[in-house]
């Protein structure tokens, strides 16, 4: 490797790793259980969710609590999953997701 970029990628490191404990980190906020997440959706004022898991998760069931939760406080969901794949095919998976979200909402506004 060039001599001037191991130059470069050392002093980038080295800036990095001193600035990491003055940047504005958000502290997350633990949510102790599935049922929980409606209020704290309400309370963000957000009316429509989009889940992305991996296809095993959804197949195994493991969303249907979060499912339920969410029907149970009247919060539109969409589920959608990926596979693990090398290439980025998954990024046009989800934005049909994401469109499809849009056209439901937009839906449900017009009438």
């Amino acid at each position: 490797m060039n001599t001037l970029r191991k130059l470069y990628c050392r002093t980038f490191q080295t800036v990095l790793k001193i600035s990491i404990p003055f940047l504005p980190y958000r502290k997350p906020r633990v949510v102790g259980s599935v049922k929980a997440l409606p209020e704290l959706i309400q309370k963000k004022k957000c009316t429509n969710v989009l889940i992305i898991t991996d296809a095993s998760i959804l197949k195994l069931g493991l969303t249907k609590r979060l499912e339920k939760a969410l029907t149970q406080h009247d919060i539109r969901y969409l589920t959608g999953s990926i596979q693990n794949e090398a290439e980025l095919e998954w990024n046009k998976q989800m934005l049909e997701l994401f469109r499809k979200m849009l056209h439901y909402r937009n839906s449900l506004s017009e009438n």
